[in-house]
C-alpha cells in the first residue's frame, strides 16, 4: 500500500503541476487577445508587402504605397487605411540626447526599435498619444525630420516624460536596393506615446519616424472598416495593390496582430494549444487512474471492513477509514505539485508581469478540484 499511495501521489503532482505552468500559456493568450479587442485590432487587416524582393528603392516604394493608399481610399466600406512597418519588420537603432550637459557618443547609445508610420498609423495599432502630437502632411521628406518616442525610452534618454521639441541622435541602417548603409541622424521629438507589451509582457524602448522620411522596403498596408470582416479587407487591399503594380510580392495578409512584432503569434498558439490539451488529458488520465486505484484497495479490504463492523465499527468510522487513507496520497501529491508549480510560476512572473500571477486561485482550483471530487467519488 505505501508504494501504490507513493505513486499515486507522483501521479496527482505531475498533472496539477503540469496543468497549473500550461494555464500560465493560456492566461497570456487571453490576455493578448483582449488587448487586441480592446484597441480595437481585431477589426484592422494588415497587408505585408516585401518590396525589398524586387531590388527597388525607398522612393519608388513611397511613390507604390502612395498609389495603393489612395486606391484603397476610393472603396467605401474601408474607414480608414495607413502604411507602417510596426507589425512587418522592425529596425534596431542607436539613439542619444542631444539636450544633456553631457552627450554620450552615438555607439554608446540606446538601443531601440525603430518602426516607420504614416499618419493615423499608430493610432489604427491602438497607440494612445501622451503629449505632442502624431505625423501628418508637415512630415514630409524635405522636412525637418521628427521622432515619436514611447514613454519607457523618454525616461531613458531624458529622465522625463515631456521631451516635446527635445533633439536625439539616431544611427540605424538605412535600407538601398540591395544592400544597406549605416545613416546616422539628428530628430526632434514631437509625440510621446504609451508604452506597449510585447508577447513576452516585456515593455521595449521605441521610437517611430514618419514614413516619408523612412527607407523601409518591407511595410504593412493597414486597413479598418467597421462594416465588412478582415477578409474582405485583405482582398480589396490585394487588389489595390495589383492594379497599381501587378509585380508586387505579397508574402502575408490577414487580421492585424500586434503581439506578432517579436513572437510569431500562430507558432505560440499552436504550442499553447498542443500543451493545454496534453495538460488537460492527463489530467482526466489521472482523474480515472485515481478512481480506479481507489476503488480496486477499497475492494481488496472488503473483508477487513466486514470484520471491523462485526467487532462493532459504525459506517462513519468506515466511511472515515476509507476517506483518511484514500486522501493522504491526493493531500501528498497536492501539496508537492502546487507547491512546485506556484514556483515556476514566481519564476516567471518578472517576465508576465501584468499578465500571471504566482498564486492564480481559479487556477489552482481547476488543477486540484477535480482530482480531489475523483478521489472523493
Amino acid at each position: 500500500w505505501r508504494l501504490r499511495s507513493n505513486m499515486i501521489a507522483l501521479q496527482v503532482g505531475v498533472s496539477a503541476c503540469l496543468f497549473l505552468i500550461t494555464a500560465v500559456g493560456v492566461t497570456v493568450l487571453a490576455a493578448e487577445h483582449r488587448d487586441q479587442t480592446r484597441m480595437g485590432l481585431d477589426r484592422v487587416a494588415l497587408f505585408n508587402v516585401p518590396f525589398s524582393l524586387q531590388q527597388t528603392d525607398d522612393g519608388r516604394v513611397r511613390e507604390t504605397v502612395a498609389r495603393t493608399l489612395a486606391e484603397v481610399r476610393q472603396v467605401p466600406e474601408i474607414d480608414a487605411v495607413a502604411v507602417s512597418s510596426m507589425a512587418s519588420s522592425r529596425t534596431a537603432a542607436r539613439v542619444t540626447s542631444l539636450s544633456r550637459p553631457f552627450v554620450p557618443k552615438i555607439q554608446d547609445g540606446e538601443w531601440t526599435a525603430l518602426a516607420s508610420a504614416s499618419p493615423g498609423a499608430a493610432q489604427m495599432l491602438g497607440l494612445s498619444l501622451r503629449r505632442g502630437r502624431w505625423f501628418d502632411d508637415r512630415d514630409i521628406d524635405s522636412s525637418e525630420r521628427t521622432v515619436i518616442l514611447n514613454e519607457s525610452l523618454a525616461r531613458k534618454l531624458f529622465s522625463t516624460t515631456d521631451p516635446i521639441g527635445l533633439p536625439i541622435l539616431a544611427r540605424f541602417e538605412k535600407i538601398v536596393a540591395g544592400g544597406g548603409q549605416e545613416q546616422t541622424v539628428s530628430m526632434t521629438v514631437v509625440g510621446l506615446t504609451t508604452d506597449t507589451r510585447d508577447s513576452n509582457d516585456r515593455v521595449n524602448s521605441e521610437m517611430y519616424i514618419p514614413f516619408a522620411q523612412s527607407s523601409d522596403l518591407d511595410v504593412s498596408i493597414l486597413a479598418r472598416s467597421s462594416t465588412i470582416d478582415v477578409g474582405s479587407m485583405a482582398m480589396e487591399l490585394r487588389t489595390a495593390v495589383h492594379r497599381v503594380n501587378p509585380d508586387v510580392a505579397i508574402s502575408s495578409a490577414g487580421r492585424a496582430d500586434l503581439a506578432s512584432r517579436w513572437l510569431p503569434g500562430v507558432v505560440m498558439k499552436m504550442a499553447t494549444t498542443v500543451a493545454a490539451s496534453l495538460a488537460v488529458m492527463a489530467l482526466v488520465l489521472s482523474m480515472v487512474g485515481l478512481y480506479g486505484v481507489l476503488s480496486h484497495v477499497v475492494g481488496r479490504r472488503m473483508r477487513e471492513m466486514g470484520v471491523r463492523v462485526a467487532l462493532g465499527a459504525d459506517p462513519g468510522q468506515i466511511m472515515r477509514l476509507v476517506l483518511r487513507d484514500g486522501f493522504r496520497p491526493i493531500v501528498e501529491g497536492l501539496v508537492i505539485g502546487l507547491g512546485v508549480a506556484a514556483v515556476v510560476r514566481m519564476s516567471l512572473q518578472p517576465a508576465f508581469t501584468k499578465t500571471i500571477s504566482a498564486f492564480d486561485p481559479i487556477a489552482f482550483a481547476l488543477a486540484a478540484g477535480p482530482l480531489i471530487v475523483a478521489g472523493a467519488i
